[in-house]
């Protein structure tokens, strides 16, 4: 072939020297037409050859099984094989996942005053201890840890003026409860005063009255300075009484109104003092700066932020949960949910199962509890969040779980099942599914019967299976493949099994989730 090609180049590459070659170049092209043919006709060949591979493939397969199968139909030579007994047991669905720390609060908090930056008493990644700042005095217990000051010049001298004028009306306030019992007391004398004017000037005017009837001379000027008189006093008693009257209606409305704007100064000063307070920001909750953006000098807005701070302890862990196991655990939480007669005021009590976390490189593992499930699914991964709360006491070397963090979680979720389990070696895999061949210890010598089952829960080497299997039922566990229903077999190692009734366990069901987004 190859020289055949090599012909086919020289004569496509060298025409000219062909030419002039002659009879040497007519030698090479019958040569090469000659390979032509050649290959084509063993191309023909394979051709043909190649339609009955197949066939032939599915010939040799058919005699081979039929070998087979001749060495194992009922009446030959028991086949040997190994079982295993059937075993009852109690399967609890003990779900692995990968889970994502995330912490319970995480706050970016900033300034409710404009002002500028006096203080930070904070770095990224302090940790936010109030108990400790509180047994050393420096916090109030309802405000929290001081995490940035800013500068209160400027409010403090409001403040000292509202103070001065609070201290104004509270004198005034007390002036005037002392003077308003005074002035009723000459509001009442001078009422008196002017109620005996009125009835002497009223016993003269009755008087001279009585004696001009009686044919006593008055003068005409003399009878008018008496009316007038009487006139005047009666004016001076009705004006005397009627301020009697509206000092003694007023007294009250008076010191009511100066006792709402001693009130009102009381309040203003409180304002002022809140508002000097948020001069200083504060950490509501104790955790770790994760960022620290104020520095001193800066004027900060309203709302500018100052630091980001982050809960450590209690802390969550959150686990995607596929569709298919939500209502395991939507089982398991209203169980013990019914189980709890009285909600706990803990952060880290909850009415969900118990979970164990485990973290790479650290033997010991976290205990918590299922806080919440979450009904939304993300729409990426069709499964839904489940969180997980538990305690991250803060050691020597630090806080446990951090936030961000990757952690194994097991979690038992589900109901209790009694099943038949079955040694992973019995199972046959077929086009038709999943069976297990049984012994018939009813006949002898002993006959295989292949019974089909649905595969459950993995428990270590043994799986949970469905199907007609009952207890101490042998199964094959070597020599399966080979068996057919009705095959004869010998079981070598009948002797070795364990006859005595299998304890009720508790077992494993796992499968991993993956971490969440």
């Amino acid at each position: 072939m190859i020289r055949c090609l090599n012909l086919i180049g020289l004569r496509h590459g060298h025409t000219l020297v062909g030419t002039e070659l002659g009879s040497g170049a007519r030698a090479a092209h019958e040569r090469t037409m000659t390979c032509r043919r050649r290959d084509a006709h063993t191309e023909r060949i394979s051709a043909r050859w190649k339609k009955w591979v197949p066939y032939l493939s599915a010939l040799l397969f058919s005699a081979v099984a039929g070998s087979n199968l001749a060495h194992a139909q009922p009446g030959s030579d028991p086949l040997p094989v190994r079982v295993a007994l059937v075993r009852p047991q109690v399967i609890h669905n003990d779900r692995a996942f990968v889970g994502t720390v995330t912490p319970i609060r995480q706050a970016v908090i900033g300034t409710a005053v404009e002002g500028r930056v006096q203080d930070v008493f904070i770095e990224q990644g302090s940790v936010i201890r109030p108990e400790a700042a509180l047994s050393a005095g420096e916090v109030d217990s309802d405000l929290g840890v001081p995490l940035v000051q800013l500068r209160t010049a400027t409010i403090d001298i409001e403040l000292a003026a509202a103070r001065s004028e609070l201290e104004l009306r509270l004198a005034m306030q007390q002036e005037l409860q002392e003077s308003v019992p005074a002035d009723l007391e000459l509001a009442q004398a001078t009422l008196g005063a002017a109620t005996a004017r009125f009835q002497f000037a009223k016993s003269e005017w009755e008087r001279a009255q009585d004696l001009a009837s009686k044919g006593t001379a008055f003068s005409r000027s003399e009878m008018d300075q008496r009316l007038s008189a009487f006139e005047a006093a009666t004016q001076d008693e009705a004006a005397a009484r009627a301020a009697f009257k509206k000092l003694e209606k007023t007294q009250y409305a008076r010191l009511a109104q100066l006792a709402s704007q001693v009130n009102n100064q009381r309040e203003a000063i409180r304002l002022l003092e809140d508002r000097r307070g948020k001069y200083t920001v504060r950490a509501p909750f104790e955790g770790v700066v994760t960022r620290r953006p104020a520095e001193i000098g800066q004027w900060l807005t309203t709302g500018a932020e100052v630091a980001e701070v982050v809960q450590m302890n209690p802390i969550e862990v959150v686990i995607m949960v596929p569709q298919g196991m939500l209502s395991e655990f939507q089982y398991s939480m209203n169980e013990q949910a019914s189980d709890t007669e009285k909600p706990s005021r803990d952060a880290t009590a909850s009415s969900g199962p118990s979970a164990t976390i485990t973290i790479d490189n650290d033997a010991t593992p976290l205990t918590g509890r299922v806080h919440a499930l979450v009904p939304t699914a993300d729409l990426m991964s069709r499964s839904f969040p489940v969180k997980i709360r538990l305690d991250n006491p803060k050691t020597n070397l630090g806080y446990r779980l951090n936030p961000g963090m990757l952690v194994k979680v097991n979690i038992r979720v589900g109901q209790v099942q009694q099943s038949l389990m079955v040694h992973k070696d019995a199972l046959v895999l077929n086009n038709s599914g999943k069976s297990v061949v049984v012994i018939d210890r009813s006949v002898e010598p002993n006959i295989a019967k292949s019974v089909p089952v649905v595969v459950g829960s993995a428990v270590a080497d043994y799986v949970s299976v469905t199907g007609e299997l009952k207890d101490k039922d042998w199964v094959v566990i070597e020599g399966n493949e080979r068996l057919r229903t009705g095959n004869p077999v010998k079981v070598i190692n009948a002797n070795t099994l364990d006859q005595t009734p299998t304890a009720t366990a508790s077992s494993t069901a796992t499968e991993m989730a993956g971490a969440t987004n």
